[in-house]
């Protein structure tokens, strides 16, 4: 969502909506949700194998089980923040349908208290519990223009394995396109918080 109330907008979504679209047109099909609200996502999440996100992330500090994506509903005075929890999302029982949760969003896999620093509870371990074999997610606050770049040359990488789900290819899709990103952009902040979660 390139758009979020209260929030600082994220122009880089619609160019990885088009990236993401053009790179995987033969490849797979493509419902694009709208400005979502957390009701429709969990309706559907389990009947695609990939679900992306790309919007604003949170990381609640005192209750990891609270951080959330920042989606949105309908007010009383126009759009509101519905926010799509850990517990939610860990809730929500995939069947192991789906493969591959991919959050373009800030510190999705990051945990941000020292007394909670040994525990994995945070958006991607969540997805991981619902049911997803493979999570990308970012362990701190993610580049709007490297997003784009990641996302292109990730689902670049993805669909030379063709519609086989292969379990490497996911990590490799991963790997390689950071290594592309570390090339062009040697910032460590830019590059680094990019991970892979799963078998």
């Amino acid at each position: 969502m390139s758009a979020t109330p209260g929030h600082a907008s994220l122009p880089g979504v619609d160019s990885e909506k088009l990236e993401i679209q053009r790179i995987t047109k033969d490849f797979c099909t493509i419902k694009a949700l709208e400005s979502p609200t957390v009701e429709h996502v969990l309706e559907n999440i389990a009947g695609f194998d990939i679900t992306h996100f790309s919007c604003h992330g949170s990381v609640d500090p005192g209750d990891p089980s609270n951080s959330h994506l920042l989606l949105q509903k309908k007010g009383p005075s126009g759009p509101v923040v519905d926010e799509l929890t850990v517990s939610q999302i860990s809730k929500r029982n995939t069947l192991g349908q789906t493969w591959i949760a991919y959050l373009s969003a800030c510190s999705t896999a990051g945990v941000e208290t020292k007394l909670l620093a040994d525990e994995c509870l945070h958006l991607a371990s969540g997805f991981q519990v619902a049911g997803f074999a493979h999570v990308i997610g970012s362990l701190w606050q993610a580049n709007d223009d490297i997003c784009v770049l990641l996302a292109a040359s990730f689902y670049g990488c993805l669909t030379k394995f063709g519609t086989k789900r292969s379990n490497r290819a996911v990590a490799e899709a991963l790997r390689t396109a950071v290594i592309e990103i570390r090339s062009e952009s040697p910032d460590l902040e830019l590059w680094a918080p990019f991970i892979h979660s799963g078998a």
